[in-house]
């Protein structure tokens, strides 16, 4: 909160901001020797602070008096457009639309649990700890309360600049490690089913996208959403490798490529090369409008895969556990990649994996088999040795 100051004969505002980790005392003139009006202003200034009185107002008031506007203090209702309006949102639009919703449940929550609180800046870390713990309570998944939290970092994150935010509260909420269910990779007999009903399926997108969507998944790894989007320009003519930039990273690091030989089976499949734009258009729409899980889910049922499984007890969940989905094609690629010799440090670089701790805990479900085979080779050293 600021406080006033005596410099001479006029009076000064003076309040404390963070910048570079230290905080600073700032102080400008209030524009008036008279104690009373500073004190009127000074209020004004602190209402503001506070998200109290409109913006428009504290601005053109305090550029009559020479000082400086207060930062900005949006209405939550808001803060969607501002995080449009400052972020690089283009990509993925199922994952937008996820942030979107993350949001505004947060909001409608709030709105319940504390309707005193309106704007961006009274969103306190003992606020957003206290939903986390709402979400646990409702018996939310472990992946869903972390898909939750991380929808919401990344909007606080974007907008902490611009908004001048002292802190981003959801960076101190820690993920929950413990509850959350892995993937499932495919048998090969699931594969083969999965292909069989895949090259008969009627889609909304192009008729040749499932067939090579399913080996592009087993034989890279690379996710839905950049299969469906894949452009001519990220297959060179004059080369052997497929070179882009994930959707999912593609917002926050732009110099972390993924690289695939292109003498992998699934290129063949691939429809005859136009000059530019992307491979599957029609793909890339249903991609956009999030049809093509759905057109998934359809085909694993017809090849008579189980995708899930009811609640254990002890689980706290509301919902069936999804056990396979298109990403079971990416574990299955990891398990088969570290089952045959590639280590994790390799399978990092290839997957676009943030670090080979993510590999072992959620996507090794060779570990057991490869522990036997270590434990082989120990034991014929000791043997050789002792």
């Amino acid at each position: 909160m600021a406080c006033l100051v005596k410099k001479g004969t006029h009076w000064y505002i003076q309040w404390n901001e963070k910048k570079d980790g230290k905080w600073r005392a700032r102080t400008r003139s209030a524009g008036t020797t008279d104690y009373a009006e500073a004190q009127r202003r000074l209020k004004i200034f602190n209402d503001a602070e506070a998200g109290r009185v409109s913006e428009d107002r504290t601005r053109s008031l305090f550029k009559a008096v020479g000082v400086d506007a207060v930062r900005e203090n949006p209405e939550l209702t808001l803060l969607w457009q501002w995080y449009l309006d400052h972020c690089d949102v283009s990509g993925a639009e199922a994952q937008r639309r996820d942030r979107e919703n993350a949001l505004n449940r947060f909001i409608k929550w709030l709105d319940a649990a504390h309707p005193e609180i309106k704007r961006v800046r009274e969103v306190s870390l003992r606020i957003c700890s206290e939903y986390w713990k709402h979400l646990e309570k409702e018996g939310k998944s472990a992946s869903t309360r972390n898909n939750n939290l991380s929808a919401l970092n990344v909007i606080w994150s974007c907008v902490h600049a611009p908004m001048e935010l002292d802190s981003n509260p959801w960076a101190a909420i820690r993920r929950d490690q413990g509850g959350s269910i892995r993937y499932q990779p495919f048998t090969q007999e699931e594969l083969d089913s999965l292909r069989r009903v895949a090259a008969v399926f009627r889609t909304l997108a192009e008729p040749e996208f499932w067939p090579a969507a399913i080996e592009a998944g087993l034989y890279t790894g690379l996710r839905l959403g950049d299969i469906a989007t894949l452009d001519w320009s990220e297959l060179p003519l004059d080369d052997s490798f497929l070179i882009l930039v994930p959707n999912k990273t593609k917002h926050w690091d732009e110099d972390r490529v993924a690289v695939h030989s292109l003498s992998l089976p699934w290129v063949k499949l691939l429809p005859e090369r136009r000059p530019e734009g992307l491979i599957w258009p029609m793909a890339a729409e249903c991609y956009a409008a999030g049809r093509l899980s759905k057109e998934f889910t359809e085909m694993a049922k017809a090849a008579g895969i189980v995708l899930d499984r009811e609640p254990e007890e002890g689980e706290r969940r509301t919902m069936n556990v999804r056990l396979k989905c298109f990403h079971s094609l990416r574990h299955t690629f990891a398990t088969i990649a570290l089952k045959h010799g590639v280590t994790q440090e390799e399978l990092r670089d290839q997957g676009n994996w943030s670090g080979t701790e993510v590999i072992d805990a959620h996507y090794n479900h060779a570990k057991l088999e490869l522990a036997k085979k270590a434990a082989a080779r120990v034991a014929e050293v000791m043997r050789e040795v002792v």
